[in-house]
């Protein structure tokens, strides 16, 4: 790595790239939560680049519950105004988590090329977006958000330095609304839909910390720490409904479904 000594030439520019990065995206920040439309690409690109995140990082992260996506995805493009709450800023940062590996003719400012600067404005104004949110009324879709966000600013390189602080910070905050403890333990106050969503992300957000600790070579904040959320089921989405009354049952774990990557990496050493 190339050491920047103080006052050098690559200083000076280094610093005159971190001004204009200030400057061209200091409008993100700012972004309303009724503007986030606004930034939704044409379907075309959109259905392109969402069918990208399922192949890929919707295999081995599961974030989504496809049916309801999939039902939140068409009553977008028809009726936006009566989509799911929280639906908009996780439709940009499924987009935001492929955009760099697009197919789109580069090019080229300051800071970067046009999809990673596209895809860093998309992750800032979600950012916003949570900031605004009541921490009194959490839902299923501000910690698929949060877990998105991880993988979106991994795979854009933004600010490399920090994501093992981001990380950590997710998982302080899922600690923080108890999703280390099983759902069973909120009965009446927990739908099973939902409680089967707080299991796997979860368990993501946890694989997602260790890999953040190895990369980072320190030793994992989950050391020691006790939970009793139990892992996951082996099933497929469409096994599992928003309205369903009793938790269904899973299958062997030698029965691949959407939630196979996930069993596999629990049965690691």
């Amino acid at each position: 790595m190339t050491e920047i000594y103080p006052n050098s030439t690559l200083e000076r520019l280094q610093t005159e790239c971190r001004t204009l990065e200030k400057r061209d995206r200091s409008s993100a920040s700012m972004i309303p939560t009724t503007e986030l439309l606004s930034l939704v690409p044409e379907r075309s690109k959109v259905d392109r680049l969402v069918k990208l995140h399922m192949d890929t990082f919707g295999r081995t992260h599961h974030i989504l519950h496809l049916p309801s996506f999939w039902k939140d995805y068409e009553v977008f493009w028809d009726k936006p105004q009566d989509v799911s709450p929280g639906f908009v800023p996780l439709l940009l940062m499924v987009l935001a988590t492929v955009h760099c590996t697009s197919n789109e003719p580069l090019t080229y400012s300051a800071d970067g090329s046009t999809p990673r600067n596209q895809a860093v404005t998309w992750i800032q104004a979600c950012d916003t977006w949570l900031a605004r949110q009541s921490q009194k009324h959490r839902f299923i879709a501000m910690y698929q958000i949060m877990c998105l966000r991880i993988l979106a600013a991994s795979a854009n390189c933004m600010k490399t330095k920090t994501t093992y602080i981001g990380v950590e910070a997710v998982l302080t905050y899922f600690k923080s609304a108890g999703m280390h403890r099983d759902p069973s333990v909120l009965e009446g106050k927990c739908s099973v839909f939902d409680g089967e969503m707080r299991r796997r992300l979860w368990f993501t957000v946890q694989e997602m910390e260790l890999q953040a600790s190895i990369d980072r070579g320190t030793s994992s904040a989950l050391g020691g720490f006790i939970n009793d959320c139990s892992a996951p089921l082996n099933i497929n989405d469409e096994d599992l409904t928003i309205d369903c009354v009793k938790i269904p049952n899973g299958v062997a774990v030698e029965v691949y479904t959407d939630a196979s990557v996930s069993k596999r990496l629990l049965q690691l050493p």
